[in-house]
C-alpha cells in the first residue's frame, strides 16, 4: 500500500481543458507546482531589481500548457512563433487556474 505521500504525489497537478478555435483543438493549462512557483517568481524579482525585460505570459504559458498527461507542449522561446491573441488567452487561463495577478485579487474578494 502506497504511504500518504506516495498518494499525495500521485494526484499530479491539476489541469483544466482550454478550447482554442484557432489551433481546432483543445490543450490543457495546469498549476504551477511549488518549485515552479518560486522560479518563476524569482524571475521576476530579479528582473524589476535589474530592469531587465522578462516575458512572464511566455514564462508562465510554457510552464502551464501542457497536453492531457500534464507534458509540457512548448518552451519560453518557442512561444514566440504562435499567435500573439491565443498566447494572450492561454495567459490568462495561467493566470486564473493559478491564482496568480488580479485573479489571486479576485479570488481572495
Amino acid at each position: 500500500m502506497a504511504s500518504l505521500k506516495e498518494q499525495i504525489v500521485a494526484v499530479g497537478l491539476k489541469r483544466e481543458a482550454v478550447k482554442i478555435p484557432e489551433w481546432e483543438t483543445e490543450v490543457f493549462i495546469r498549476r504551477l507546482a511549488c518549485g515552479e512557483r518560486e522560479e518563476l517568481t524569482g524571475k521576476c524579482k530579479l528582473a524589476k531589481e535589474t530592469n531587465a525585460p522578462v516575458a512572464l505570459d511566455r514564462e508562465l504559458v510554457a510552464i502551464c500548457l501542457c497536453d492531457e498527461k500534464g507534458e509540457r507542449l512548448f518552451s519560453a522561446d518557442e512561444l514566440k512563433a504562435i499567435d500573439g491573441l491565443v498566447l494572450k488567452t492561454l495567459f490568462e487561463h495561467a493566470q486564473r487556474v493559478n491564482t496568480i495577478g488580479d485573479y489571486d485579487k479576485t479570488e481572495a474578494a
